[in-house]
């Protein structure tokens, strides 16, 4: 079951932690994996139920990068 319910909270929550973690400049340069980053969190968040259920951490959105290559 699927709930998109965050998703969008998700998706701007993965680009700030991107630009809290590389910095400006870095942030700048790297565009479509920042995008990519972003969009795998909220498809993570939209595999649970609710805002919350369905990302437990960074480690889970790196995993699932990793799976997706």
């Amino acid at each position: 079951m699927s709930d998109t319910i965050g998703a969008g909270d998700a998706f701007t929550a993965g680009l700030i932690y991107r630009l809290l973690s590389s910095g400006k400049e870095k942030f700048q340069k790297e565009r479509a994996e920042n995008l990519l980053f972003a969009s795998a969190v909220a498809a993570l968040v939209c595999m649970g139920k609710g805002a919350t259920e369905g990302l437990r951490g960074i480690r889970q959105v790196q995993q699932f990068l990793s799976k997706q290559k």
